[in-house]
């Protein structure tokens, strides 16, 4: 099982690069992603027009690259994610998440015990069609738990005014933010060289 290049990335010292996919789902995207010098995917389900199947089958044709594909979806469609996960993706970023709640919810669905409460899916694309049985709890989840992100999204002022706590939730690996959702909340759309929207975004990062 390798590293999720997220962490892999973190650990090395530097910060990890991506770029999103949202048109084009052929077997040789992830190799021009990983030629192109990134660490990671983000499939947009949000406002892409990918379906389950397709999801599963760029999953599968990462495995053969050193990038970690990760999912994004709206929090309406949290009840998603192990299905999601379970077809392999290393990580979902889920847009605008506004409370301590929903992120506690999120970390139940995406984590594994004693962090979350994932369901047990025993032999998939997941595990790379290895088989753990009884060791599942004690091999396999540990290694999904740190190596699967989860990644809220800030795009409304709510979100922001409870970033902090969201940050600090068990399961919750990163913090990102909508720039054109949130810039447009704060009444800037867009303008984010404005000092105002400059301000959210060290807020979001000191999270």
């Amino acid at each position: 099982m390798k590293e999720n290049s997220i962490r892999k990335a973190v650990r090395e010292g530097r910060a990890a690069l991506g770029t999103g996919i949202k048109e084009f789902a052929t077997r040789g995207v992830p190799w021009i992603v990983e030629s192109s010098g990134f660490d990671y995917a983000m499939i947009d389900m949000e406002h892409g027009a990918f379906d389950l199947e397709t999801i599963a089958n760029l999953a599968g044709w990462f495995e053969a690259t050193n990038v970690s594909p990760i999912v994004r979806i709206h929090k309406a469609f949290v009840q998603m994610i192990p299905t999601l996960l379970d077809q392999g993706i290393k990580g979902i970023q889920i847009s605008e998440v506004e409370t301590v709640e929903e992120a506690c919810a999120i970390a139940q669905l995406a984590k594994y015990p004693p962090v979350g409460n994932r369901g047990i899916s025993q032999m998939g694309s997941h595990t790379n069609y290895r088989g753990y049985g009884a060791r599942y709890a004690t091999e396999y989840a540990p290694w999904a738990n740190e190596n699967t992100i989860i990644c809220p999204s800030i795009e409304s002022l709510e979100g922001l005014e409870n970033v902090e706590k969201i940050a600090a939730v068990d399961g919750i690996d990163m913090i990102a933010y909508g720039h054109s959702d949130l810039s447009a909340r704060l009444g800037i759309h867009l303008q984010l060289d404005n000092p105002k929207f400059q301000a959210v975004v060290r807020r979001i990062a000191d999270a």
